[in-house]
């Protein structure tokens, strides 16, 4: 008899800022971890219940923006 199929939800969209990596996980939120380190330096709750996904970070007017595009309705942060 064949094992189930567990499916997790783990890290996705990851953009680089400086030296740091902002990296969506399943828990909705966004770890950033410090590269110098390899610790994660802060987490950030986008108050949703599913993975972040696509991000993007505008270096000059240092926007970051994660998207929740499985909540429904889906959010951006």
């Amino acid at each position: 008899m064949a094992s189930p199929i567990t499916t997790v939800s783990g890290p996705d969209g990851v953009v680089v800022v400086g030296n740091q990596v902002w990296a969506g996980d399943g828990d909705s939120t966004v770890k950033v971890i410090d590269l110098k380190t390899n610790k994660i330096a802060d987490t950030i709750k986008t108050g949703g219940t599913t993975r972040v996904d696509e991000m993007a970070y505008d270096p000059k007017d240092q926007i970051f923006i994660g998207i929740n595009n499985a909540e429904e309705p889906p959010f951006a942060t």
